[in-house]
């Protein structure tokens, strides 16, 4: 969970500001760094953590970098989609006019504004983390004993599902019945805010 929730932060906090920075400044920054992000997220994220992994070696100073790199990139979609909407609002205009630089205007205009839609998506993230985290485990690129992981323990289990296959069992429903939580608990969540959660993404392509 640690890293699951670490990556998260790290993930929301420069996918947030690239985000709502792109979508304040426009023009061809904002072209040119949208191309590059569509690029970086046609690699597997998977991908990614295997040659980071073939480089530096596995271990959370690996996974750590990697994870909030690869998933933060789709925060910069949904912090800049919800930054369109305020763009073009007045007191966006009399900031500009009374001269205030971009970077003003993103910490104390705009992430103001949107933090409730990035809070949502920050929850849905740490649960894709950590899901990511025990596929990793599972497939001996993620956590390394002696630190516990539920993919390290169904991968343990395996060879002895046939005879003890509460042993697989447990980690399993764990994995699951946390990862549907945490999706219950986001929708909630997002209809308590009244928060469209596919909305931002309808944003992005439809400008």
């Amino acid at each position: 969970m640690f890293i699951a929730t670490l990556s998260t932060f790290f993930a929301m906090l420069w996918g947030g500001i690239l985000g709502v920075f792109l979508g304040l400044v426009g023009r061809w920054p904002d072209a040119v760094l949208m191309r590059v992000i569509d690029a970086m997220m046609s690699i597997p994220w998977v991908l990614m953590v295997m040659l980071f992994i073939a480089i530096f070696g596995t271990g959370m100073a690996s996974l750590i970098p990697v994870l909030s790199f690869s998933y933060g990139l789709s925060v910069v979609y949904l912090a800049r989609a919800a930054t369109l909407s305020f763009v073009a609002e007045d007191f966006i205009w009399a900031a500009k006019a009374r001269g205030h630089s971009p970077l003003h205007i993103v910490t104390t205009e705009l992430l103001p504004n949107v933090q409730t839609s990035l809070a949502v998506q920050g929850a849905m993230q740490w649960s894709w983390i950590f899901l990511g985290v025990s596929s990793l485990s599972f497939l001996g690129m993620g956590v390394m004993p002696p630190t516990p992981d539920w993919g390290q323990m169904i991968a343990d289990g395996r060879g002895v599902m046939q005879l003890a296959p509460w042993v697989v069992f447990w980690p399993m429903l764990a994995l699951s019945s946390l990862v549907i939580g945490v999706n219950l608990f986001v929708d909630a969540l997002a209809r308590n805010f009244g928060i469209d959660r596919a909305l931002p993404l309808q944003k992005y392509i439809a400008t």
